[in-house]
């Protein structure tokens, strides 16, 4: 079993990002009444290694090195405990973000759902998802196809990260059939007179959301 799991800064630094998170996604942890043990292995301690450089990773700290893990074992051999060195490096920060290819009408409106400034902390996964939002934007708008994508280029001689999402919004999007399955009680033309659409109305993200609420 793993008895004890300590992660610390390098020559007895503070660690400046939380990671109290990063506890339940190791492969190896002491388990307690709420949660199961995660017996040691070689493997696991390899990917673990590689966890906590992407957990700092995620967070802008591109320089991130972990250490080989120092491991103390119980006389008997039946248990361990794992201690982790942490050297952070540089916190990067946000030197510019950018919007390309946003059909003009939309452009501010889509700046705006940007998750974060320049000169913001480093945050992957929120930033990631912020292409999310910008898509259901263009979606309810009625470009059914719409999708954004992201990517960040890391600068490491400045420490900083320049953020740029692509729109690509595709065709005003139509509907092509309407069918209705799974019904047993209901006929299905009052189904289909409370969706109210044909074949070729404009389609939505809107009318579709509108249509399953009705």
């Amino acid at each position: 079993t793993v008895s004890k799991v300590t992660v610390r800064g390098a020559a007895g630094a503070e660690l400046r990002l939380a990671h109290g998170e990063l506890f339940m996604l190791l492969g190896l942890r002491p388990g307690s009444l709420l949660i199961t043990h995660r017996y040691y292995s070689d493997f696991r301690l390899a990917e673990d290694r590689r966890r906590l450089a992407s957990w700092w990773q995620s967070y802008g700290y591109f320089d991130v090195e972990v250490a080989e893990p120092a491991l103390e074992w119980a006389k008997d051999q039946r248990s361990v405990a794992v201690t982790w060195t942490v050297r952070e490096g540089a916190a990067y920060r946000v030197a510019s973000v950018e919007v390309r290819h946003a059909p003009e009408q939309h452009a501010a409106a889509l700046t705006k759902l940007i998750p974060f400034r320049v000169g913001d902390g480093i945050d992957l996964e929120k930033f990631r998802m912020g292409r999310h939002e910008m898509a259901w934007h263009l979606q309810r708008d009625g470009f059914g196809h719409a999708g954004v994508f992201s990517r960040a280029y890391v600068d490491r001689d400045k420490k900083v990260v320049h953020w740029i999402y692509f729109v690509d919004q595709g065709p005003k999007t139509r509907i092509g059939t309407v069918t209705v399955e799974g019904q047993h009680k209901i006929p299905e033309e009052k189904i289909l007179w409370r969706a109210d659409v044909r074949p070729d109305d404009p389609y939505s993200l809107e009318l579709k959301e509108s249509i399953e609420r009705d």
